[in-house]
């Protein structure tokens, strides 16, 4: 493709000197879509998170991954309005569960667990 454009440069106008502009509206649009999918996972965690989870520290990974995803939240931080307080830290508490999950720092919970703690065992236990 590039050979093409780089031939038909000396000649008269043809076709092939179109490639590279469309080549670059190409990438403004997988752009847009990436950045559409950011919002959408963002706001996706906002609406299904009922409680918080406390998130590990990001001081581990790997610095150059990190600034470039956080880049990219940024970016999309920044196309999502919100009117308060609330909606501006859920935001934020969004944004970072999205960024330490593609970190892969995220781990699984456990579900609730089914016993008693262990002060109601105990005396449950105790004899009358």
């Amino acid at each position: 493709m590039i050979e093409s454009y780089v031939r038909s440069k000396g000649e008269d106008s043809t076709p092939a000197e179109k490639e590279p502009p469309l080549l670059m509206k190409h990438k403004r649009r997988s752009a847009r879509n990436w950045m559409v999918a950011l919002c959408n996972r963002i706001l996706q965690v906002i609406t299904t998170t009922t409680t918080r989870v406390g998130l590990p520290s990001l001081k581990a990974c790997d610095k150059a991954k990190l600034r470039a995803e956080v880049r990219k939240i940024n970016k999309a931080v920044k196309r999502i309005q919100t009117h308060n307080m609330i909606q501006l830290s859920s935001l934020l508490y969004a944004a970072s569960y999205d960024t330490t999950q593609k970190m892969g720092l995220l781990k699984e919970t456990r579900g609730s667990r089914s016993e008693e703690p262990f002060c109601n065992r105990n005396l449950e236990k105790r004899p009358e």
